[in-house]
């Protein structure tokens, strides 16, 4: 088989890539593919300080880190037996708030999208990938 074959093949959710990053699957908002940093179940805050970690992160050598919109998590939620490492004793963050003091989060119990107040603490999820809100 060719290099190029091997360039090609197809990626499977929840394959750990090269750079150490998870494959996810493709965004809703951009048809591109996007990657998780690492499930990390083990650290809950409010989100505004999760937002500012995932934009701080520079993990993997990258620094376009982000908390994935409620959509990518429902693609997360989908593919957890893939992915795995996920908590279902608690929500995870979505990058667009609903409202000045409320956010969205996913229940990875149950897989519903619950709006909390912004200073709730969730765990939160650092993904890569274009920002499909970005201008």
């Amino acid at each position: 088989m060719s290099d190029r074959k091997l360039r090609l093949r197809s990626k499977i959710i929840g394959e750990e890539t090269r750079d150490g990053t998870i494959y996810c699957g493709i965004s809703p908002h951009t048809n591109l593919p996007f990657y998780l940093e690492q499930v990390s179940s083990d650290q809950k805050m409010p989100w505004p300080f999760a937002l500012t970690m995932a934009r701080k992160s520079r993990a993997h050598g990258y620094n376009d880190w982000r908390l994935p919109t409620l959509d990518e998590l429902h693609i997360l939620f989908e593919n957890r037996n893939a992915i795995q490492g996920f908590s279902y004793q608690g929500a995870y963050w979505a990058s667009a708030p609903h409202y000045l003091q409320s956010g969205w989060a996913m229940s990875f119990r149950s897989g519903e999208a619950v709006m909390l107040r912004k200073c709730h603490d969730c765990f939160y999820l650092c993904v890569r990938g274009m920002d499909p809100f970005a201008q």
